[in-house]
């Protein structure tokens, strides 16, 4: 991820034989994303250890573009999925700071 850009990281756990059904439950969900302008890029998997596991990652520009995105009817449209998974999923944003912040956090007395 590239200084400033900001991610979204989903990690769910299907029931048993129902990670294909969430796989093309989040390829629709991602189109709306990957037709922003602000969307670097999303990506859509199954850990290579465990089938069953679903991830999912949209990368944004700036964190304005990606509260645009949560605030969206398409992204509320995720909790049903959420709901769905065997065990608790995982939800995580992540803010890549840039190199201006980085220094000025340094330059701060202890």
């Amino acid at each position: 991820m590239l200084p400033g850009m900001t991610q979204i990281y989903l990690r769910l756990t299907a029931p048993a034989s129902c990670a294909p059904e969430m796989l093309r439950t989040l390829e629709a969900f991602r189109l709306p994303a990957e037709l922003d302008r602000d969307c670097v890029s999303t990506h859509l998997g199954v850990d290579s250890q465990d089938p069953d596991v679903v991830v999912y990652i949209e990368e944004w520009l700036s964190p304005d573009g990606l509260d645009r995105r949560v605030a969206s009817p398409s992204f509320i449209g995720l909790l049903g999925l959420l709901e769905m998974a065997a065990e608790q999923p995982t939800l995580v944003r992540r803010a890549e700071e840039t190199a201006d912040a980085a220094a000025d956090a340094r330059r701060q007395p202890a």
